[in-house]
């Protein structure tokens, strides 16, 4: 890895808004409630394993935990 110190005003800004596979990721996380599975099936562009990043990242965000499944290409989700 190669990597370089600069001074924060010489880095370009941060985006300012999540990205579709997040903010998506946040929703299904949002409306998750004991006694419910979310049922999440992958688009062309995605995969189960970045389908479980992003519902990772969002679970801890929100401070909830996850438990995930994955039958015939079908990822399955519920908190725990």
């Amino acid at each position: 890895m190669h990597y370089t110190i600069i001074n924060e005003k010489d880095a370009p800004p941060a985006p300012d808004k999540m990205s579709k596979n997040a903010a998506e990721a946040a929703s299904i996380v949002s409306r998750l409630k004991k006694g419910t599975v979310a049922r999440v099936e992958p688009e062309a562009d995605q995969t189960i394993r970045g389908l479980r990043v992003n519902l990772a990242r969002a679970a801890k965000q929100s401070g909830v935990r996850l438990q995930t499944w994955d039958v015939g290409g079908i990822l399955y989700v519920k908190t725990i």
